[in-house]
């Protein structure tokens, strides 16, 4: 039912993040957008050309739904008919959004540091949208940024403890999980 049909590419058109127009020996086809490449940052551009070997994967010989270039010898994965990946504006914004919930919180942690507020007491001010890493990223900023010294290692010291890390100077990110030996 699922079949690969190998062939090499002869001209590619590419429209920015909408459909890629692949020419090759089995025709023209534009069944896929560049933002639903695997890797999206990658410079598909570059490797996805003229001479390119090309696997495309098909339902009956004319149904692609997903493909595969030659690199090295070995397939790499390209594209699957399921991706539906945001844009790279989309890409851009989530990211940034999340980077300045984190240093927002950041500061909201070092204001209350300087204020001598205790770690459960900044837990209760900071907002409960956290993940472990956001968490992480904002108290190692409010910690870094405080001007009162003494109370922030205070701070970084009960917060280790929780996370059962007693020798770090550091502070303990709360999404890595380190295993011991």
């Amino acid at each position: 039912m699922f079949e690969p049909r190998i062939e090499t590419i002869t001209k590619v058109i590419w429209d920015g993040e909408d459909e890629v127009e692949i020419k090759s020996g089995g025709g023209t086809w534009c069944g896929a957008k560049r933002k639903d490449f695997w890797n999206p940052e990658h410079d598909w551009e570059s490797e996805i050309k003229e001479g390119t070997k090309i696997k495309l994967w098909t339902i009956q010989w004319s149904r692609i739904i997903g493909f595969q270039i030659e690199r090295d010898g070995l397939w790499v994965d390209v594209w699957c008919k399921g991706n539906n990946f945001q844009t790279k504006v989309e890409r851009e914004k989530s990211s940034e959004a999340y980077a300045n919930f984190a240093m927002n919180e950041g500061k909201k942690i070092a204001e209350a540091i300087d204020g001598d507020k205790t770690l459960e007491q900044i837990d209760d001010l900071i907002s409960d949208d956290h993940t472990g890493n956001t968490y992480g990223w904002a108290l190692n900023y409010g910690i870094s940024n405080a001007k009162n010294r003494k109370n922030a290692d205070k701070i970084r010291l009960q917060h280790n403890k929780k996370y059962g890390v007693t020798d770090s100077d550091g502070v303990v990110n709360p999404a890595v999980l380190t295993l011991g030996t």
